[in-house]
């Protein structure tokens, strides 16, 4: 009800902002949510009903057709021909989302951009009401799940519209199986409806012929009031309903509300708007958002806000898996924030790294800590970067107690065999030898290795000889199971 009455534009805070609604009806199936809608286009006599499983985004954005003797001419779709009244899209989830993207657009800017073969700007201030029901994120198509399968019901949100169409949404009413027992919807109706509700659609015809909307100044300062508090209860980046925009959306809804409740000055020339309209909008928006969970997910992701010290302890991680020091550790992830996106061939190769007991140990602590995402090799993800902006104040970071990084700082890359006796402390640690001939006449290089699989590697032909024996070098390079005990010059592969 709130979004038919929604103006076409309000003034608020010195700008003049779209007042066209925009709201989301999301819940389980045979939960009437098809049904009540269908209930108040008869009894306003206004909207347009459309299904999406039948509907095209040409249908809905419009096209350019071919007239004979005319050329090219635009034609409108429904979101245009119901410009400044309201469509209502049932099935929105069968929306495939690039269509779903264009209608944001058009939505955004109130108006539809053809440049077919004939040019044209058609208005599109059209209130929409979109019905959906959530979509099972674990399955592909357009399978439906329950709002009791996700851990917070606001997470359904997410299955049927991005981020940019969420961010969009002045309101999202939630309707699951479980809210009203069956018992009170299997009994016999015999109340008639009152006679008051037919007047509403008189009402809405006063809003819809463009009546001035006035905030007095108490409602003004518990918009931006209620806003912050709002922002500050319910705000998640993956799930933007209420973000920096709030105020616009409490300043429409509110708007719609005094409208809803002839709220008129003694003329009946303007819809005014007072701290009460505002108070109980925040107060219905905050318990359904509640209800749905959001503010639980909120208050989980301000948890999850990297501090200094979970930062220091997520770097620690990292460098215990992949067995590097600290310094390569933020060396490579200010290289991949730096980049927006590397391959692990990209990284094994410029920051030296081995492929079994550093590589992979590495990009399997990045995504057990939500680093990256895997696409078309692996981007960073929004904590990420927002680690790479406190490691990059942190130019230096204490060994783990017992870890001294890996490989070991007292390696170093033997160049010739006088000094393969002379095993002195290196800083920045081992370093792959490139192009020594050696006893091999061929390039070589050091690698750590166990017991066991020394007399596996003796019997090839990649071996060259023994260089060292000591404890605490690490994990075997060949295994990456047990702790390695000898240094070995191997021929470069």
């Amino acid at each position: 009800m709130l979004c038919y009455y929604t103006p076409l534009y309000v003034n608020f805070d010195g700008v003049f902002e779209r007042g066209w609604g925009n709201v989301l009806v999301i819940g389980d199936t045979t939960v009437g949510k098809s049904a009540s809608l269908r209930a108040l286009i008869r009894l306003l006599g206004q909207g347009c009903y459309a299904t999406a499983e039948t509907a095209t985004l040409v249908g809905l954005i419009g096209t350019v057709v071919q007239v004979e003797g005319h050329g090219w001419l635009p034609e409108a779709g429904l979101l245009t021909l119901m410009d400044g009244k309201l469509l209502c899209v049932d099935g929105y989830q069968k929306l495939p989302r690039e269509q779903s993207a264009a209608l944001a657009e058009a939505e955004r800017e109130g108006c539809v951009r053809l440049t077919k073969a004939a040019r044209d700007v058609m208005p599109a201030r059209t209130r929409q009401i979109k019905i959906a029901n959530p979509l099972d994120p674990s399955a592909s198509g357009y399978k439906t799940a329950s709002l009791r399968e996700f851990r917070y019901p606001v997470q359904a949100v997410a299955t049927v519209l991005d981020k940019t169409g969420i961010a969009r949404l002045d309101l999202v009413v939630f309707a699951a199986a479980e809210d009203v027992p069956h018992e009170e919807i299997n009994v016999k109706w015999l109340e008639k409806p009152e006679e008051e509700l037919f007047y509403l659609a008189e009402s809405l015809k006063l809003v819809w012929s463009g009546v001035p909307i006035e905030f007095e100044q108490e409602a003004v300062e518990a918009i931006l009031e209620q806003a912050n508090q709002l922002i500050e209860e319910f705000y998640v980046p993956d799930i933007p309903l209420l973000s920096a925009d709030t105020k616009f959306k409490l300043a429409r809804l509110s708007a719609a509300l005094a409208a809803l409740t002839l709220s008129l000055d003694d003329r009946l020339s303007k819809i005014i708007v007072t701290r009460e309209h505002v108070e109980w909008l925040a107060n219905f928006i905050r318990e359904e958002y509640s209800r749905a969970g959001l503010n639980a997910l909120a208050s989980f992701m301000k948890d999850e806000e990297l501090t200094e010290e979970k930062a220091v302890e997520i770097a620690r991680y990292v460098m215990e898996q992949a067995q590097i020091p600290y310094k390569k550790a933020r060396e490579i992830l200010l290289y991949i924030v730096s980049k927006g996106r590397v391959t692990a061939d990209e990284i094994r190769a410029k920051f030296e790294l081995a492929e079994k007991n550093q590589a992979r140990p590495l990009f399997a602590a990045l995504k057990a800590q939500e680093l990256v995402k895997i696409g078309k090799g692996y981007y960073p993800t929004a904590r990420l970067i927002q680690l790479s902006k406190i490691l990059e104040a942190l130019p230096d970071l204490p060994e783990m107690p017992g870890f001294e990084g890996y490989p070991p700082s007292s390696l170093q890359p033997i160049t010739s065999q006088a000094d393969e006796n002379e095993l002195s402390p290196q800083e920045g640690g081992y370093v792959v030898e490139a192009g020594n001939s050696g006893k091999s006449g061929k390039d070589t290089e050091l690698r750590l290795i166990c017991s066991r699989c020394l007399e596996d590697v003796r019997k090839t032909s990649i071996f060259v000889e023994v260089v060292d024996k000591r404890t605490g070098l690490g994990a075997c390079e060949f295994c990456g199971e047990k702790e390695a005990d000898f240094i070995i010059r191997v021929r470069g592969v």
